[in-house]
């Protein structure tokens, strides 16, 4: 159940989503094969240590929120190529999740995905949970940010200008604390998606909710916007 006053909830105009560990569970076991492809691409194309890769990536995800965003700024790589070889895994441990499609298609106003990785990764996802790509607006990724990750500022900045958003009536939904800071600081609502082994740890300020089931959040703050 959600805890934003009903008065915020009527004010939202648009739902923007993170896709990985949000839409889906961590449990789902895509994280791990992304990260054993992307150390894969790194090893044939850098040419490094297996310790250097590893510390390589490391600093690209803490300080550029995603491995390919860093590769960019140091290296001549294929960004295309890179994105077409991560996302080639096993997408089955999604699962069907037809009360998330409903909830999402029931919320008032646009909706919205931004994620750190490609558009057709979030499209793979989106057909394995049955939510069909048609409730949303628009699926922003990495390379429409121009190669820029959440949590920077830019990446926000690019995604409100290319859909003209008016960030006090957006609602940000996310995992990543560090995105969910940076869209709280540009006025967004926030809210934490985390899950249930999570439930009872302190919650930082700039979420203004929090939830271990997103459908269920999503299906009362739809009844409450229509109240």
């Amino acid at each position: 159940m959600t805890m934003l006053k009903p008065a915020i909830l009527k004010g939202i105009k648009t739902w923007i989503f993170d896709l990985d560990n949000t839409l889906y569970p961590p449990d789902a076991g895509l994280y791990p094969q992304l990260t054993v492809r992307v150390l894969s691409w790194m090893r044939d194309h850098l040419h490094l240590s297996d310790e250097q890769i590893r510390a390589l990536q490391e600093r690209y995800l803490d300080q550029h929120g995603a491995t390919l965003a860093g590769l960019v700024r140091e290296y001549d790589v294929d960004a295309a190529d890179f994105l077409d070889f991560v996302h080639r895994i096993d997408y089955s441990g999604v699962v069907p999740n037809p009360a998330l499609a409903s909830a999402i298609a029931t919320l008032s106003g646009q909706r919205l995905i931004h994620t750190n990785g490609s558009a057709t990764h979030a499209r793979n996802v989106l057909v394995r949970l049955g939510v069909s790509e048609n409730l949303f607006a628009g699926i922003f990724d990495l390379a429409d940010a121009g190669y820029v990750a959440k949590p920077e500022r830019p990446a926000f900045d690019a995604l409100v200008s290319r859909f003209g958003l008016e960030p006090s009536s957006c609602c940000f939904i996310e995992d990543s604390l560090r995105n969910l800071e940076t869209a709280h600081a540009m006025g967004m609502t926030t809210l934490l998606v985390r899950t249930v082994g999570e439930a009872g740890k302190p919650v930082p300020p700039f979420c203004d909710d929090v939830t271990e089931d997103l459908a269920a959040w999503l299906a009362d703050a739809s009844r409450q916007q229509a109240a």
